[in-house]
């Protein structure tokens, strides 16, 4: 909640809707807990193996609620980073419990951790508690924030026009498939997501290559692709054609 409240300044308002998705991290912390004490020989209390779990906790926190937020490049070191961390965290936590080292443990643990950071993302079960306040994000933001975000609407063609230049048609009778995907909801990145998945799709079963563009609005990352408006989607189907 505290991470959550830091990414919608500068003037969050809490919102009630996103408080039962914590119930899910709730029965992540739990389950580790259950899985180290059930792979741990001896075993120990619950009650320890808890303390040990919410010990991890921070880790993967800062990891996709700042890390992966604020870093525009693949962060994949960091997750590595992170991993390495946990690891012998979980190793010298249960050492400490049970006298004996616990590597296969330890590892459960890891690949646990992972496992449940990929499945919450990929169910887009992120407790939202806070979320900006009507008018905020413009009224507030400063005059090198709105140059910027002029300057990005003003390069969009430029920029379909880059991510289309691979883009080629042979010469070949054959029918060929081409994919325009459009994003227009940017404080939810599910549906970035979905294109992102659409694109992959249908290129594998319509062989479609290169000749692809989406159009994205990601609040999280307004570079990643060009902005989907009605414009640029005007704009793209021009140049595909």
């Amino acid at each position: 909640m505290a991470v959550d409240w830091w990414q919608r300044q500068p003037d969050p308002e809490f919102s009630i809707d996103g408080i039962p998705l914590l119930a899910w991290y709730v029965l992540g912390v739990v389950t580790l807990a259950a899985l180290l004490g059930w792979r741990s020989r001896p075993r120990s209390a619950f009650v320890a193996m808890l303390v040990l779990a919410l010990g991890a906790v921070p880790v993967p926190l800062l990891l996709v609620g700042v890390v992966a937020f604020y870093l525009q490049q693949p962060w994949v070191w960091w997750a590595g980073v992170a991993a390495l961390y946990l690891c012998v965290f979980f190793m010298r936590g249960l050492r400490a419990l049970t006298g004996r080292p616990q590597r296969s443990s330890a590892l459960v643990g890891v690949l646990f951790v992972a496992t449940f950071m990929w499945s919450s993302d990929a169910a887009d079960a992120i407790p939202d508690v806070w979320n900006p306040r009507d008018g905020t994000a413009l009224g507030l933001a400063s005059e090198d924030v709105l140059a910027e975000r002029e300057e990005a609407l003003f390069e969009q063609a430029d920029r379909i026009d880059a991510a289309l230049e691979p883009v080629q048609r042979d010469d070949t009778a054959a029918p060929q498939a081409f994919f325009l995907g459009f994003a227009g909801v940017g404080d939810q990145k599910v549906f970035a997501q979905e294109i992102g998945l659409a694109s992959r799709v249908l290129g594998e079963r319509f062989n479609i290559g290169d000749r692809h563009l989406s159009l994205i609005n990601d609040q999280r990352d307004l570079r990643r692709a060009p902005l989907a408006s009605v414009t640029a989607l005007n704009y793209a189907l021009q140049r595909l054609a």
